[in-house]
């Protein structure tokens, strides 16, 4: 149990390149011979590839709420 929690934290650290040269070689071997590491290794890289792909914009309501707290906080400090 521990060693494929300890693989697929590993898998985690791989896809976002924190791993070192010697883990990398042990890796790709392990992936090789896993069908089920690969599957989680892809599962992992395609996540990674659709969260960079995402833009974050916030509400026009957040806006608002953060622009009135900044004239209030403001005032505060200018009386």
């Amino acid at each position: 149990m521990t060693s494929t929690f300890t693989q697929k934290n590993n898998i985690i650290r791989f896809v976002y390149a924190e791993t070192t040269v010697a883990e990398n070689e042990i890796l790709m071997q392990a992936l090789l011979i896993d069908d089920e590491l690969y599957d989680f290794y892809m599962k992992c890289a395609f996540t990674k590839e659709s969260i960079d792909k995402m833009e974050f914009e916030p509400s026009n309501k957040c806006i608002t709420n953060i622009l009135n707290y900044s004239k209030k906080v403001s005032l505060q400090v200018a009386s």
